[in-house]
């Protein structure tokens, strides 16, 4: 399990604007436990190199793949993604 208080606290310091969105977030709402393996944020296309970057520092994580659109961050034991980092806007 990967919990998102990390994920939040960083980007939080960073004074990064974002949004924990997908399970994560549903879970917040729902009283069903929910069995979420990654945290998906949403951040501004303007801080989306930074986010990765703050996220990859502050949970000693290797660098993120670079998709159209999405950062993966990585659990360097298995490969599995740990947090994807979606861009919006301009």
């Amino acid at each position: 399990m990967n919990p998102p208080l990390p994920v939040v606290t960083a980007l939080n310091a960073a004074k990064i604007p974002f949004v924990v969105v997908g399970e994560r977030a549903l879970a917040a709402w729902i009283d069903e436990p929910r069995m979420a393996t990654k945290t998906d944020v949403l951040v501004p296309r303007r801080y989306h190199d930074r986010a990765a970057v703050v996220l990859q520092n502050a949970l000693r994580l290797p660098p993120a793949d670079d998709g159209l659109g999405v950062k993966r961050l990585r659990d360097p034991k298995d490969e599995t993604v740990r947090i994807d980092i979606l861009a919006f806007g301009k």
